[in-house]
């Protein structure tokens, strides 16, 4: 498990390395070089093998899950060292070793422009949680034996036995996802047709397993837009053609060198 936990851990990190959710000010300048007020009209980015649903439910693979990074906020996040932080929780409680008790923000809306609600976030944990969940993470939540609303802006999670590691799994799994907009895609969640709708600096413009993704930037952004307008992940495989897709100029980075 600590491993798993690692693992995923490393894959968010690297996502926030590339400056995919590393978001600033309003300074519109753009060109060449460095600098904090230039954009970037677009990044591509090579992954080495497909994105197999934009739901963490389903699949969160490192390739899968860096991509749902940086279209759907979690409830909690990691830092580049490796500490959780809070996020779509503007705090979080753990003195408690049976309960997590989550502050949640009211500033943050979904990319179709409604606001997020606190029902949502509990949609998005509980999902993964109780015996009757078909999450392919519920093994992990295991620990959990409720999660609710305690008031307009509390979330309470309530363990039946402590679990030390479970900011660090809300703050990987726990994808803040619209309850509306997952309940009418039904069985078609994750997929191309109905990949979701989500918080996250970036919207989804496409998305294809065999081809991978295109994102654009989410200028309404609660924590501040990116520099990045547009964000593509493409499907590289082989070391040796990303190599020369680097070099030519046709991606601008890739995960995993060997």
């Amino acid at each position: 498990m600590r491993g798993i936990t690692r693992r995923s851990a490393i894959a968010l990190a690297l996502v926030a390395a590339l400056g995919v959710a590393a978001c600033g000010g309003d300074d519109d300048s753009s060109g060449g070089g460095g600098g904090a007020g230039v954009e970037v009209d677009k990044m591509v980015w090579a992954i080495q093998s497909p994105i197999q649903s934009m739901d963490p439910a389903i699949m969160a693979d490192i390739p899968s899950l860096r991509a749902q990074s940086a279209v759907f906020d979690r409830v909690l996040s990691i830092d580049n060292k490796g500490v959780v932080q809070p996020w779509i929780a503007s705090k979080f409680d753990t003195s408690d070793p049976l309960k997590v008790v989550l502050t949640i923000r009211d500033d943050v809306k979904f990319w179709d422009g409604t606001p997020m609600t606190i029902d949502d976030v509990v949609y998005s944990i509980a999902r993964h949680t109780g015996p009757d969940s078909a999450s392919m993470q519920a093994p992990l939540f295991a620990s959990v034996s409720s999660v609710e609303a305690t008031d307009a802006s509390t979330v309470t999670i309530t363990l039946a036995a402590p679990d030390p590691a479970l900011p660090a799994k809300l703050s990987i799994w726990a994808q803040v996802r619209q309850q509306k907009y997952d309940e009418a895609a039904g069985e078609a969640i994750g997929g191309s047709d109905k990949p979701g709708m989500g918080t996250g600096p970036f919207s989804i413009t496409s998305y294809s397993s065999a081809d991978g993704a295109v994102f654009t930037r989410n200028a309404s952004y609660w924590a501040g837009k990116s520099k990045v307008k547009q964000l593509e992940f493409k499907v590289l495989g082989d070391p040796d053609t990303a190599r020369l897709a680097l070099s030519s100029g046709e991606i601008d980075g890739f995960f995993d060198v060997p």
